[in-house]
């Protein structure tokens, strides 16, 4: 993640003493996400894919469930090195299936009382 900020001098734009440039800087934030638990629904693609990536990026420890299996294996292999991660299929519109996919990651993870993603 960064931040552009624009510098510019304070001349007007049309005139030829006008500089201007973008920077790209770097900050490196801290939010005190490490070691947290997060859960997210439709995690394997998309904005829960999204979500669950700046979650791990943090520290945080993430759960994955989504309908579509390949698309949860491939986020284990896309975050095996770098996040503690556990993945359930199931769809979150069977409450049944839902319940014993929330049950199976709080027990690979622990207790799930920090942050929940429904996507």
């Amino acid at each position: 993640m960064g931040v552009t900020i624009r510098l510019a001098s304070h001349d007007c734009e049309d005139s030829p003493n006008y500089v201007s440039a973008d920077i790209m800087v770097e900050i490196p934030m801290d939010l005190g996400l490490h070691g947290s638990r997060a859960l997210i629904t439709w995690g394997s693609w998309g904005i829960g894919s999204g979500v669950a990536d700046a979650l791990a990026a943090e520290g945080a420890v993430v759960g994955l469930i989504a309908r579509d299996a390949n698309g949860l294996a491939a986020a284990v292999q896309h975050w095996a090195r770098r996040a503690h991660l556990a993945t359930e299929v199931a769809d979150v519109t069977n409450i049944g299936a839902l319940n014993c996919a929330v049950d199976e990651i709080a027990a690979a993870l622990g207790v799930l009382d920090d942050h929940l993603v429904a996507n």
